[in-house]
């Protein structure tokens, strides 16, 4: 390989490694522990992206829940108490 390839090559691997960096500050993995860093998770990787759709659902419905809590407000089925019939 030519040393042109090589650093496009390191470029796209330290983006990579960037990206990863970026999702974990995610307010959704702030309880996330990992015993593993970034560059870790880069090297095991193949070469062809992966896009699972129920990775976009849970996105979505994360953003969801997330809008609801910061306006002060529960979902209908999640505000009643189902286990305390006085309350229904």
């Amino acid at each position: 390989m030519d040393k042109q390839s090589l650093d496009a090559e390191q470029k796209i691997y330290e983006d990579e490694v960037e990206a990863v960096k970026q999702w974990w500050t995610d307010d959704r993995w702030r309880f996330t522990k990992r015993p593993y860093t970034a560059e870790q998770i880069v090297n095991k990787r193949g070469t062809i992206k992966q896009e699972y759709p129920n990775n976009q659902m849970s996105k979505k419905l994360w953003n969801i829940l997330e809008e609801k809590f910061k306006v002060g407000r529960r979902s209908s089925r999640s505000s009643r108490s189902y286990w305390r019939p006085s309350l229904i």
